[in-house]
């Protein structure tokens, strides 16, 4: 699950780094067209050892989706930390953290290790956005 996950991390990086309201592709193109698209497969299996079949498929399935896209673009959350602390800063959710990354050590040194962003952001990221994988959100994950 976590190696998954790890893959799809990659993929997400490229995707944030790359697709932007104003040049969204059409809903019945999708993004296979796309030139940045292409190479970015080619890197994955020159690199990561993802398969050019797997990949394909992944992104075939991929559709633009304006109400994601209009998220991303206006998030919500425009507040300071220091209002979110109290939300997150809990005994429950520190608890959390500590049993995550006590069980997924081996695949967070690996990931700090890859990308160079210290595990402890990583957990920190995790438990903010996932409740350490408790929460899936409302969108598929490649839209």
């Amino acid at each position: 699950m976590i190696k998954h996950t790890m893959r799809l991390l990659i993929i997400l990086s490229f995707l944030f780094s790359t697709v932007h309201a104003a040049d969204t592709p059409t809903e019945k193109g999708g993004y296979m067209q796309r030139q940045e698209l292409k190479l970015f497969i080619q890197e994955m299996v020159d690199q990561h050892q993802f398969t050019e079949t797997e990949l394909n498929g992944w992104f075939a399935q991929v559709r633009p989706r304006n109400d994601i896209i209009e998220s991303i673009s206006n998030p919500a959350e425009g507040k300071p930390w220091y209002v979110y602390r109290n939300i997150f800063l809990k005994e429950k959710r520190i608890a959390d953290g500590v049993k995550f990354w006590q069980q997924h050590q081996k695949w967070l040194e690996t990931a700090e290790e890859l990308t160079g962003v210290p595990a402890r952001i990583i957990v920190a990221i995790l438990g903010v956005e996932t409740l350490y994988n408790k929460y899936k959100g409302r969108y598929p994950v490649l839209e």
